[in-house]
Formats: structure tokens, sequence, C-alpha cells
């Protein structure tokens, strides 16, 4: 979950790095995890959107902020990448909830 935070032994078993690739996430709900930051929730749109990758959250076409996702969990089981049409939350780094809004695109 992404109150934890991640074991030593859990990137010890990273085979390399995430392959990113084009993603976007049409965001439903937007809430904040004590001592972790702020969640969007949603469903993938297209392409992917994985952990580590550098996002950027868009309103009506125009930048908001700049981000990295620091976490993705799909239906309480946490993961790394997050497939088009998986109903999915991400962990954004440097994020304050209020600068994101329902309606708004993460796009990376």
């Amino acid at each position: 979950m992404f109150w934890r935070k991640r074991k030593a032994k859990d990137s010890a078993t990273t085979t390399g790095p995430t392959e990113f690739t084009a993603g976007s996430l049409t965001v439903e709900s937007v809430f904040t995890i004590t001592g972790r930051g702020t969640v969007v929730a949603g469903t993938v749109d297209s392409g992917s959107l994985a952990e580590g990758q550098h996002v950027t959250v868009l309103r009506s076409g125009q930048v908001v902020v700049a981000s990295r996702i620091a976490g993705v969990e799909m239906f309480q089981q946490r993961g790394t990448v997050a497939e088009a049409g998986v109903q999915a939350g991400l962990l954004l780094e440097g994020v304050h909830r209020t600068m994101v809004e329902p309606g708004d695109v993460v796009v990376g």
C-alpha cells in the first residue's frame, strides 16, 4: 500500500530500469496520504504509466504541475506499471492536493 515505505529488499529485486511509454490518466479523485503525499486515482486512458516516470498534470490543455510517479497501486495491489484500461492510483511527488482536480489529465 502507498503508506508503507518500500523495504530495502524490494529494491534489490528490480531487474533494471523500467521502460517508460507515453500514457495518460484522467483524474477521477484526489486524496492525501499523511506522510506519503498526494494520490490521484482514475483510469489509464492510453499507454502505460510507471513508477519513477516523470509526468505532467494538464487542465484544459495547460500545464498545472510537473511531477514524478513515486508509487502505483491497482485495486489493493501494489505494482510498478499501470497499463491502459486499468483503474489505478498514482502517488505523485511534490504535488499538493489543491493543485490537482478531478478532470485533470496526467500525461507521461
